[in-house]
């Protein structure tokens, strides 16, 4: 680690760069006033996970049948109640050490760039890009768990690739740890496991008993990661799940899809689904929160499958979207617009080059690798399509994207020298 920070200046220049810009962006936005605290209040993922971690704090332990127990995972609001334990109740800490977080993403980048490709250049500009990638610089000022999830994230990938590159069954056991900790703190990673194993047995080398066991190791940890709380959830609620979330994402989705159709507002289709959830749970005594979760999940998934072509073209246009957010939004000038654009045309191009170049120089299984990253969390996000929500597969894209603009410098190099 020393050596990266000794060895290389460039490198360096970035973290410090990075860091200055972000803490400008705070200054800018007085991340640390009263204002500012009230409106972060005002969004309900910010004010569920503080509140959750005031109980823990004042309860010295996870609190039970507050509702929030079982709707949020635990990973965030244990990280929050650290967090107010050691420098007091002060939700602008959270924010503050969002900007570390980034500088440790950025970190992971270069180290991971290095680990697959042996290249300071693609890892530097990989870095650079990550440094002054706008919705990432927006984010650290966003009181929720995408900065935390994302940097567990890449952690759990780079150890993953070291683990099958130098078959180290330790870094294996880290990448699931990691990957464990990455869905107890966004429950939309819990099912990609299933993609990892995919890649263990799709890596070149390695037979059949040794993939196998590798597998094997790679589940026992994961699964051992999520034990404690799906067992706490058993033993207080009866159920052995992460949490009772689900439903309601179904309820959101469908109401997106009738109000598509209907043109009804949104916020009114939503009550209306839950007050005939609530009606339903009443007439059968339903109490327990992943019961009442259930009974959610069957509405908002009745009427999707009853409107299955709306939801479809939803969906669609939500991928769509996960890419170029905020460019539909309202909110921004069309000045801001037309230089957002101008920003993603020169990413998405590159990473078109980026993957063209990827699988000439045969990095196919690197390519796979961040491509069903980038593609499991967009599809999950689907209808929603939010700009936040990228932030996982950001640095996976800017990597393919590095990968691309090296290869043009070094044609434009060999072009330059024949002349």
């Amino acid at each position: 680690m020393r050596e990266i920070f000794r060895q290389n200046k460039w490198f360096v220049a970035i973290l410090l760069i990075a860091f200055a810009v972000r803490i400008i962006y705070s200054i800018s936005v007085q991340a640390w006033s009263s204002e500012f605290m009230e409106n972060m209040e005002n969004h309900s993922d910010a004010r569920e996970y503080n509140s959750l971690a005031i109980k823990i704090l004042e309860n010295g332990s996870y609190p039970d049948n507050v509702f929030l127990d079982t709707y949020r995972t635990p990973v965030f609001p244990v990280y929050i109640a650290t967090l107010y334990f050691i420098f007091g109740v002060n939700p602008y800490v959270v924010l503050l050490s969002n900007i570390i977080l980034n500088l440790v993403i950025l970190l992971f980048i270069y180290k991971l760039c290095i680990k697959l490709f042996d290249n300071k250049l693609i890892a530097l500009i990989a870095s650079a890009l990550y440094a002054l990638e706008p919705n990432i610089v927006k984010l650290v000022t966003m009181f929720g768990t995408e900065t935390l999830h994302s940097t567990l994230l890449i952690i759990s990938v780079y150890y993953l690739m070291v683990g099958l590159k130098n078959k180290k069954l330790l870094s294996i056991g880290i990448s699931s740890l990691f990957f464990g900790l990455t869905a107890l703190t966004r429950p939309v990673s819990l099912y990609f496991y299933l993609l990892c194993i995919i890649l263990i047995v799709l890596y070149p080398g390695g037979n059949f008993k040794y993939k196998y066991r590798i597998v094997l190791f790679f589940l026992i940890v994961y699964f051992l990661t999520l034990f404690p709380w799906m067992f706490r959830n058993y033993s207080v609620y009866g159920h052995f799940s992460t949490n009772a979330f689900q439903g309601t994402a179904f309820i959101y989705n469908a109401g997106l899809t009738k109000s598509e159709e209907t043109g009804i507002c949104v916020d009114t289709i939503h009550v209306e689904f839950n007050d005939a959830a609530n009606k339903i749970c009443k007439e059968q005594n339903t109490i327990n929160p992943f019961d009442y979760d259930k009974q959610k999940e069957i509405l908002g998934l009745n009427y999707i499958y009853q409107h299955l072509d709306t939801y479809i073209k939803l969906h669609i246009k939500g991928m769509l979207y996960f890419f170029v957010s905020p460019l539909a939004n309202h909110k921004y000038s069309n000045i801001s617009k037309i230089i957002l654009l101008g920003y993603f045309l020169f990413i998405y191009s590159f990473v078109v080059l980026g993957i063209y170049e990827m699988k000439k120089r045969k990095q196919t299984i690197y390519l796979i690798s961040f491509s069903i990253l980038i593609f499991y969390f967009c599809f999950l996000t689907g209808i929603l399509g939010i700009s936040r929500y990228r932030m996982p597969t950001t640095a996976f894209y800017l990597i393919i994207c590095s990968f691309g603009i090296y290869n043009l410098i070094n044609k434009w190099k060999k072009k330059f020298t024949k002349l």
